[in-house]
């Protein structure tokens, strides 16, 4: 079972995906996939894909000097940019049975909010450099579901997202109307990285900075918090 739920969950996003593209070799093979154990007949040489770049050699549990094409496909460059193909790890995606989407991250926390249809598959990415993609759980619920990130899967909870974001929106909506567009506080701020001096403070309202601050408490070092303040777009004063 184990292994047809690692099968199942690479289907949603290379179904979307022509395997022409790849520039490794597809080899006719008869034996099973070193990553997922799943019976295979056609294979990409475990070393024409996997370098010594490549940190999580753990995840590569089965006997096999081959990886099916739905791996290769998660982890090698397929996504066309501006100058070359790009690995899905230099994005963040979101995946149906419709669509593969490569997401804008000013688009993101509105996706979020209002995922359009299940199931789906969502990866979001901080550093554009760690493979993600085939570690990708697929959801079955627009309210509760899990996110892939670069530093884990995170539990999005949309009642939860809703309840804190008028606070952080407000705090990261734009003070000043200069070229720099500078907000009430700064993102590290929002998490607690560091501490805001007195003086944004007063501009913000002494009273409902720390009113609102006990609030946050309760959420900041969650992989939760991080995710929501990581998405979250800087918001025009009124």
């Amino acid at each position: 079972m184990k292994n047809f739920k690692k099968n199942k969950k690479m289907q949603l996003i290379t179904k979307h995906i022509n395997k022409n593209i790849l520039t490794c070799e597809i080899k006719q093979v008869n034996t099973i996939c070193k990553w997922s154990g799943k019976n295979i007949t056609e294979g990409i040489l475990f070393s024409d894909i996997i370098g010594d770049s490549f940190t999580e050699l753990e995840i590569f549990k089965y006997k096999s000097d081959y990886l099916s094409v739905d791996f290769a496909l998660l982890t090698q460059p397929v996504i066309k940019g501006e100058k070359q193909l790009n690995a899905l790890r230099n994005y963040s995606f979101f995946a149906t049975n419709k669509e593969l989407k490569i997401l804008n991250r000013d688009t993101i926390l509105e996706l979020l909010l209002n995922i359009p249809e299940t199931p789906f598959q969502l990866g979001i990415t901080y550093s554009n450099k760690k493979h993600i993609a085939y570690k990708t759980p697929i959801n079955y619920s627009k309210h509760i579901f899990k996110v892939c990130t670069d530093t884990g899967t995170v539990v999005f909870d949309v009642i939860k997202a809703n309840k804190l974001l008028p606070i952080i929106q407000s705090w990261y909506t734009i003070a000043k109307t200069t070229s720099l567009q500078p907000t009430y506080f700064t993102k590290d701020e929002i998490l607690g990285v560091s501490m805001p001096n007195t003086t944004k403070i007063s501009e913000y309202g002494i009273v409902k900075y720390f009113a609102e601050n006990d609030i946050l408490k309760q959420y900041r070092n969650t992989m939760f918090f991080k995710l929501l303040v990581h998405v979250l777009n800087k918001k025009d004063c009124v």
